[in-house]
């Protein structure tokens, strides 16, 4: 099973997130906007892979990042069993912006932004749902 970090990163006034669209060419999820984050890599704890794929993604470092994950999920993706840790984090002021060819745009949006773009790329109803309790959780 492949094992995933995804980070929540609110705006100030806790209205925003933090996202990533993937690019076109990304086979998968071209066109999705996401969370910042990706795959653990081996001999990688989650919070190292949080700080690499931020960077790598969002040309942004992690300030804090908390302590417990705000959700675990297993769940299958695209036909693939994957295990997806999601924390929160703060960054250090930056201006955000794509430094990855798989990212072709960073911006602040809304999570009902987020959350149609699942639904739109098969992201499970129920995993969906267990993200937007925790999500109103940390507002």
């Amino acid at each position: 099973m492949r094992n995933f970090i995804l980070l929540v990163v609110l705006d100030k006034k806790k209205t925003h997130l933090l996202a990533v669209k993937r690019a076109k060419s990304d086979t998968a999820f071209g066109g999705m906007w996401g969370l910042p984050g990706g795959e653990v890599d081996d001999g990688e704890t989650t919070d190292l892979a949080a700080t690499r794929e931020l960077k790598e993604e969002t040309n942004l470092e992690i300030k804090q990042i908390s302590l417990e994950p705000i959700l675990e999920l297993t769940l299958t993706l695209k036909g693939t069993p994957i295990h997806l840790t999601v924390k929160s984090a703060s960054i250090q002021p930056g201006v955000p912006m794509p430094n990855d060819k798989d990212i072709e745009r960073v911006d602040w949006i809304m999570p009902e932004k987020l959350i149609s773009s699942f639904m739109a790329f098969g992201v499970p109803v129920e995993a969906i749902n267990k993200f937007q309790s925790k999500l109103k959780l940390l507002k």
